[in-house]
């Protein structure tokens, strides 16, 4: 396995994928969603539910874990761990922001459009991550030293 450069990471990070999203339970194991992400100048953008345990969690401990992973046989993986915060909803930043993770995910503006329109009736909520640490490694790049036995 391979570190990645931080320019790989950023050039990882622009193909849709999903991340497992991990934030801190009060009493025991992480809680671990998979959830959709924007990677935009430094900082990793998810939306939530108000209502999640995700949520709730956030307002007591804002450390998070993600693990964006490129799927077989990408090979390649990117954890991140950093402070999440988040954003106040209807502003014109949070909006936009929200508009591009939803593009991001859609093929077309219309078929994201219709996408927004079937969730609008959630309480959502913008996380902003910002990264204190990123760990990439490519598990591909060691595939020729891997034998089959």
């Amino acid at each position: 396995m391979v570190q990645m450069s931080n320019s790989q990471i950023e050039s990882f990070f622009q193909t849709p994928r999903f991340t497992v999203f991990g934030t801190n339970s009060v009493d025991g194991p992480p809680q671990l969603t998979t959830v959709w992400f924007l990677y935009e100048a430094g900082a990793i953008y998810v939306g939530i539910e108000r209502s999640s345990v995700k949520y709730r969690n956030l307002t007591r401990d804002p450390r998070v874990a993600l693990c964006i992973d490129g799927e077989h046989p990408d090979g390649r993986t990117v954890i991140v761990y950093g402070l999440a915060k988040a954003l106040e909803s209807g502003t014109p930043e949070s909006d936009r922001i929200a508009w591009r993770i939803t593009r991001h995910y859609h093929d077309t503006d219309e078929e994201a459009r219709r996408y927004q329109e079937s969730i609008s009736d959630l309480d959502l909520v913008l996380i902003k991550v910002t990264p204190q640490r990123l760990v990439g490694l490519d598990h591909g790049a060691d595939a020729s030293r891997v034998s089959n036995s």
